[in-house]
């Protein structure tokens, strides 16, 4: 059985940034056409241009970093990885690294190809006890197995 990452925060991960991004240029667009000229000041001048800075580098991000961000679904065989609607397929032995992100529930697998693929996990994370769901306990096992 294939255990595949959680669709819905793979959404939320790799779309952050666009939506970030987005909240910030409804912020600008507000400021410059809403806001009257009594009202715009050195604060409002100096919050401006401080969203915009965001705005670029939240663009910046989400155009770095959504390649990166896949489907991935693997058991004690093999990984899976789904890039839009074709499926590229791994052995464990050409898994150079894994390692998780507790803070934000996201694993980076690095190939022996040099690729770099960000996943979310099957279930839900932990901060102090991490992936505790069955895709995390074959990813530990494999990691020891392996030496990964």
């Amino acid at each position: 059985m294939l255990y595949e990452s959680n669709r819905l925060n793979y959404f939320q991960h790799k779309y952050r940034y666009l939506a970030i991004g987005l909240l910030l240029f409804a912020y600008l667009v507000y400021s410059f056409f809403m806001l009257q000229p009594v009202e715009l000041t050195v604060s409002f001048f100096v919050v401006d241009v401080l969203a915009f800075i965001s705005l670029i580098s939240c663009i910046y991000y989400f155009k770095k970093s959504r390649s990166k961000w896949k489907i991935v679904a693997l058991n004690r065989m093999r990984v899976v990885v789904g890039e839009g609607k074709w499926e590229k397929e791994y052995t464990w032995l050409d898994v150079k690294s894994i390692s998780l992100n507790r803070f934000l529930g996201v694993y980076k697998l690095k190939l022996k190809n040099g690729e770099e693929i960000f996943f979310t996990a099957y279930g839900r994370t932990y901060l102090l006890t991490g992936d505790s769901s069955e895709m995390g306990v074959i990813i530990d096992k494999m990691k020891r197995d392996l030496s990964l």
